[in-house]
């Protein structure tokens, strides 16, 4: 079976690990590109702080390097590669055998569906797994100049690229593929549904079951007083509560104190916004009235601390890694009691 396997996969797997050199030549690019630029700005801004100003903005938060575009871009194609394998590799599995006619062939030749199953699903998901390690390595030396500098490993988009949950992503995708493909039978409806299943479930984890892993912290201050926070964190949300504990929210367009529209704030505050518009000088030095009025008023920031990057890597690991077992499960209870 395992010859067979092979025999059956050896053009996918050629293409593949072209796929996979073109990734990598284009992280290896950029990724030195990025590093040198990266080291000659820190070089730079060093070099200002003993010797006078510099051409780069080097203040906290300044944002020395970005990346630029080419980042964003290359971004995008690391979010999109985990599935692939899934697309091109697992929804075929099943679905190409029952489309041909040959799982008559396979499954009367001495061979269990079981084992035919376990050997070929074995051998792709090991695949799988071994394209999301190649892709996270690489990403996470790649990503290394811009988490440097503004500790974004842990928001959305970046926290998805590193370590150890690509790797959990690809398993997934392979798992969802030949899951879809048995049900299904049809290749082309499969990849459909692989594809639009791997982005469901991770839009729905990224944006309601990520943030709740563990219990955010809040840090609440009451007004005119602003929480601060220092070094990375993740941001889940921000803003300020009146004194019955409602969120206050008001014409985005309007200038904001504390946070928070003028319009929104008590009557004696009102004094905050000047003719134009503007703040007045009392935003910094609160009238005794104003002041008062604010009694109740609470300013608030949740997060999840960075040294809870781990945990929750190892959380979402074993979230896909789970539900590519239930796949295979379903996969393999379908192919031993259907008929063929």
């Amino acid at each position: 079976m395992t010859w067979l396997t092979w025999r059956q996969y050896r053009a996918q797997f050629a293409v593949g690990t072209a796929v996979m050199a073109a990734l990598c030549l284009l992280l290896v690019l950029t990724g030195l590109e990025f590093v040198s630029q990266y080291h000659t700005i820190i070089t730079e801004c060093a070099s200002g702080a003993h010797n006078g100003p510099t051409s780069v903005n080097c203040s906290i938060g300044g944002g020395l390097f970005s990346g630029g575009p080419t980042a964003g871009f290359v971004s995008l194609i690391l979010l999109a590669t985990p599935v692939l394998a899934g697309l091109f590799l697992g929804a075929p599995m099943v679905a190409a055998e029952f489309e041909a006619g040959t799982t008559q062939f396979a499954w009367m030749q001495g061979i269990t569906r079981a084992r035919w199953f376990a050997v070929k699903a074995g051998w792709l998901l090991l695949a799988a797994a071994a394209w999301g390690a190649v892709i996270a390595a690489l990403t996470t030396w790649w990503a290394s100049p811009t988490n440097a500098e503004h500790g974004s490993e842990f928001y959305p988009g970046r926290f998805d690229v590193l370590y150890l949950v690509p790797v959990a992503y690809a398993v997934f995708a392979m798992a969802l593929g030949i899951c879809a493909g048995a049900l299904i039978r049809r290749t082309v409806p499969a990849m459909a549904v692989t594809l639009g299943g791997f982005i469901a479930a991770r839009v729905a984890v990224t944006l309601w079951l990520r943030p709740h892993y563990l219990s955010a912290v809040t840090v609440t201050r009451s007004l005119p007083a602003q929480p601060q926070l220092t070094g990375s964190y993740w941001l889940i949300s921000q803003g300020t509560r009146n004194p019955a504990g409602l969120l206050m929210v008001g014409p985005q367009d309007q200038m904001a104190a504390f946070g928070v529209p003028v319009s929104s704030l008590p009557k004696a505050c009102a004094g905050l916004a000047g003719p134009t518009g503007g703040l007045t000088s009392a935003a910094g030095g609160l009238t005794s009235s104003c002041r008062a009025a604010l009694t109740g008023f609470r300013s608030f920031i949740t997060y999840q601390p960075a040294s809870r990057f781990w945990a929750f890597q190892g959380i979402e690991t074993g979230v896909f890694v789970v539900l590519a077992a239930i796949l295979l499960t379903v996969t393999a209870v379908v192919l031993i009691r259907r008929d063929a």
